[in-house]
């Protein structure tokens, strides 16, 4: 469970981060020729939207690993089966109101529903000895912390904007290195993650006594 806490800490951030500045990751990355404004949108729409799913997507795959390790595959497939059956009824029921964007918005609907909830079930009939409610409350703590870091970023990103490639890509660095290192704070004053918070002052105390 440590090692999948440090895990979401570092992708549910990377998923807000990139979802917050999906536009301008497509812009430098294909922003050429044929790939107009238009595309930018288009593609920055699903980028954003799947990036949001990467912690779902970890997890899922930890949880189908200890599944197979302890061979409990009978009840991994047959609940697969039915989870599967209702996402694909949500894609049919979101593409046809919503348009392309029902796509990554059914799987985002439908992550969160199979890892946090049914998983929850599962590991509690299966594997009653591991703590997944403590990773359910890391995950809801952390995700918490990032929503306000990403909505205040996300609220001065709408006042910058830039047309030279280089001038965004530095904007970008410096986006991230500050939301990094509002994120280990925040971590530090509401001990989000201790784990992490290990990790961190072992690299300060490393560093302060290499310049010592």
């Amino acid at each position: 469970m440590k090692s999948s806490s440090v895990l979401l800490f570092i992708l549910v951030p990377l998923g807000f981060f990139l979802y917050i500045f999906s536009n301008e990751i497509i812009t430098i990355l294909y922003k050429r020729g044929a790939f107009n404004k238009y595309s930018v949108a288009l593609a920055s729409d699903f980028f954003g939207l799947f990036a949001l799913t990467l912690p779902f997507l970890a997890l899922n795959t930890i949880a189908s690993r200890v599944f197979m390790a302890a061979q409990k595959i009978k009840a991994s497939f047959f609940t697969g089966i039915a989870v599967n059956i209702t996402y694909l009824g949500l894609l049919y029921i979101m593409i046809k109101n919503i348009g392309y964007t029902g796509f990554p918005l059914s799987v985002l609907i439908y992550l969160p529903i199979s890892v946090l909830i049914v998983n929850y079930f599962l590991f509690k009939k299966y594997f009653p000895f591991i703590e997944f409610t403590i990773l359910l409350k890391n995950f809801f703590k952390t995700a918490i912390l990032n929503i306000s870091i990403a909505a205040a970023i996300f609220a001065l990103s709408h006042y910058l904007s830039f047309q030279n490639l280089y001038f965004t890509f530095l904007y970008l660095v410096i986006c991230f290195i500050s939301y990094l290192i509002i994120l280990l704070v925040g971590n530090k004053l509401f001990m989000i993650n201790p784990d992490v918070n290990e990790c961190q002052d072992f690299f300060i105390r490393k560093i302060l006594k290499n310049k010592l």
